[in-house]
């Protein structure tokens, strides 16, 4: 394919001209320095091993430049490109991938074609840092692969350490990960080696938004050199101007208030630059020297070199063990990675995929990302997730699905019945094929309601038919789930471990950073409600005594359909969302005293079906578990049902281990049914009511072969209805 290139130097003055500067000013800002400084203030340690660092490479260049001819090597760096995505723009193609390597290596091997537009006498010292970036052909099992990792998670909108997900052993691949947003602003950050030891090995690597990686696709030609300039940070390159980046009063047009140093020679001091200057312009730290403003380590859209002495500062830190740099270009590791070129590796695909849900998406703007339920009807969208490999066939199969086949790549289909769906996927290229079957793909709620009547949810026993959903949206550790250990009113209650829900690197974490998990209850037929209530009992402590620090909240929301479209009925916040005070250790609620009851009034909306409520938490970095318990739906039944006094229903013995007399009383003729449904909502038996004032029905349970559990006894009639529930032990 030909490519036109333009001169960066001329891009740069037609940007300036156009008053388009300012707003890529706006659009690049690398975050490397803000990470140093947050690293540093949680561990102080970094400063000794930056000091180490240094004296290493003053004793690498001293020998090194009796033997200037070592940095002719070329040394091979294998490198893994993990796509954190939510199937947005974001999900970027490999050919974008494969454009962003071809820059990389362009710019490090002084290939690039605008290296004619250096000026100011910064031509002869260009440096050709003799580094070839591959993407690996063998993953850390062994595995063949394309060097190329792709991630479904809701950390794409986050963009912080936290969003490094997967990562791959550092001392044999250079990891990139590519996000939506970066939390902070910056387009980009990464770590210096010696912010990266020890239990911080996980946060080594650059992190990117996705516009930023390579010209083509979501990336754009004068975007495309931020990768270079990440690659230097994790080199140890500093920028140009320093350690300051941009704050306590730079001039318009700097980075620096003051002239400042990166620690190599034939880099004049600057204030470094987020436009592209003039020459002229240039010489603010010196009457006689002009700034590198077109170094790659520079902010100013027009850069298109790096010097010799960066080189040399880069080779020296390849050669250092600090954060196993000195192991990533090993013979023994590129054989490893399969990126020693002795072996062309082609790879079939490995199945996978994921679906999401249109109606869901599109329903409340307002609402966390994910998708927590699909409708009957609802459109659902699949997508081929598959790794290792690119396919060239598609072969898809829905269970109940309309269309029930595909061959499309992101086919959408919809499902007319409930329950769990099956979904089988199978992909090919040349080199092979490969299937994924999935039985529990895609759940589609019922047309009924799981749950009737009122609603007195307190978890006891093993849950196992509680049906409450739970979306761990950030795909991390912490998550809801039953506990046995504590509750409110019995011994059991869900839990969310929200302590230390950060894991590792909580420095790297911007402020105002959320975790977000979900906790939802099973659809529920609320006709008969009027004068509602929804309560619930909840415990939590926190981890700091600083309230300035306490950034959690509790959400509670609420769906009349379903699921598609959520409103916000009720936010618990800061201060107030403390009932156990402050503890160190993981929280657990040793008493009554320390839940505290929230409730809200239900409007006659909510009385219909298929109605839900949600928990949705937000985690701080102070976080600790959070407790709920005995959620509860109360009111009077409404005016069109059967009345207690003129009708009734009488399920008995309830508790049951085998027969069961169920009486009920019509007040008027008419036409009824009365039926036993499970936790699903799913009818076990059924028959039509007769014209009797009253009238005994015994339904056998051990005949049905019905397995222990709660099941509902509803009588529906023309003049309204009654509900039951049933124990079957």
């Amino acid at each position: 394919m030909t490519r036109t290139f333009i001169s960066r130097a001329a891009l740069a003055l037609a940007l300036l001209s156009t008053g388009l500067a300012a707003q890529a000013q706006d659009g690049f800002r690398c975050g490397t320095d803000e990470m140093r400084r947050k690293a540093i203030a949680a561990d102080p340690s970094i400063l000794q091993r930056e000091a180490e660092l240094e004296h290493f490479t003053r004793q690498w260049l001293a020998e090194h430049n009796a033997r200037r001819d070592a940095d002719t090597v070329i040394l091979t760096i294998p490198v893994v490109f993990h796509v954190v995505h939510m199937n947005g723009p974001e999900n970027i193609s490999t050919e974008q991938i494969l454009d962003a390597m071809e820059v990389l290596n362009r710019d490090y091997r002084k290939l690039n074609e605008d290296l004619s537009d250096v000026c100011c006498g910064f031509q002869d010292i260009a440096g050709d840092i003799h580094l070839e970036f591959k993407l690996a052909t063998i993953d850390p099992e062994g595995n063949c692969t394309n060097g190329i990792d792709r991630i479904r998670s809701c950390e794409t909108f986050v963009g912080d350490n936290g969003s490094k997900l997967n990562w791959w052993p550092r001392n044999k691949y250079l990891n990139v990960w590519t996000v939506q947003t970066i939390r902070s602003g910056a387009a980009g950050y990464s770590q210096y080696p010696s912010a990266v030891e020890g239990p911080n090995a996980p946060a080594d690597g650059t992190l990117l938004l996705h516009d930023y990686i390579g010209r083509i696709g979501s990336g754009a030609e004068f975007k495309s050199r931020a990768l270079t300039h990440e690659v230097g940070h994790w080199l140890n390159l500093k920028h140009v101007w320093g350690d300051n980046n941009g704050e306590d009063g730079a001039p318009a047009g700097h980075m620096s208030p003051t002239c400042g140093d990166d620690a190599v020679d034939d880099t004049p001091w600057t204030r470094g630059w987020n436009i592209c200057p003039t020459p002229a312009q240039s010489k603010n730290c010196s009457d006689t020297i002009y700034e590198n403003f077109q170094n790659y380590m520079e902010y100013s859209y027009c850069s298109m070199m790096f010097t010799e002495g960066q080189n040399e500062r880069m080779r020296a830190a390849l050669a250092s063990g600090l954060a196993e740099r000195d192991n990533l270009w090993t013979p023994e590791t590129l054989a490893a990675t399969g990126t020693d070129g002795l072996t062309d590796q082609h790879c079939a695909p490995v199945a996978d995929f994921y679906c999401f849900n249109d109606a869901i998406a599109t329903g409340n703007p307002n609402t966390p990302q994910g998708t927590d339920f699909y409708c009957i009807g609802d459109q659902v969208s699949f997508f081929d997730n598959s790794q290792r490999a690119m396919p060239d066939s598609w072969q898809w199969t829905f269970q109940d699905g309309e269309p029930s086949t595909s061959t499309d790549r992101n086919p959408t289909v919809s499902f007319n019945s409930g329950g769990w769906k099956t979904v089988s996927l199978t992909v090919s290229n040349a080199q092979g094929s490969s299937t994924r079957v999935n039985e529990f793909s895609v759940f589609i709620s019922y047309p009924w309601s799981v749950l009737s009547g009122a609603v007195q949810e307190d978890f006891e026993g093993s849950c196992a038919d509680c049906y409450w959903f739970t979306n761990n949206y950030d795909a991390d550790e912490s998550f809801w789930h039953h506990v046995s250990n504590a509750g409110h009113s019995g011994g059991s209650s869900m839990m969310l471990n929200a302590k230390d829900s950060y894991g590792i690197n909580d420095y790297f974490i911007d402020e105002g950073a959320d975790d977000i998990d979900a906790l939802v209850t099973p659809d529920m037929d609320l006709t008969w409600l009027q004068n509602g209530e929804f309560s619930f009992w909840y415990a939590y402590a926190v981890s700091t005594t600083d309230m300035e620090e306490v950034t959690e909240k509790l959400e509670i929301w609420s769906s009349t359909n379903c699921g598609r479209n959520w409103q916000l009925r009720k936010t618990i916040d800061e201060e107030d969302i403390i009932t156990a005070g402050t503890t160190s250790a993981p929280f657990v609620p040793g008493s009554p005293a320390v839940w505290q009851q929230e409730s809200f009034n239900l409007a006659s909306s909510f009385a219909t079906d298929h109605v839900r409520f949600k928990f949705v938490f937000y985690s701080g970095e102070k976080s600790n578990n959070l407790y709920i318990d005995d959620v509860n739906i109360t009111g009077t039944v409404g005016f069109n049902d059967l009345q207690a006094g003129t009708t009734g229903l009488t399920v008995m013995p309830n508790p049951t281990e085998g027969e069961v007399s169920v009486v009920y009383a019509l007040s008027a003729p008419g036409k009824g049914r009365i039926a036993m449904l499970d936790a699903q909502g799913r009818e076990v038996w059924s028959r039509a009511t007769r014209d009797l004032a009253q009238e005994r029905v015994t339904i056998d349970t051990r005949a049905l072969g019905l397995a222990a559990g709660v099941y509902t006894v509803r009588l529906a009639h023309e003049t309204g209805q009654r509900v039951e529930r049933l124990v079957v032990r």
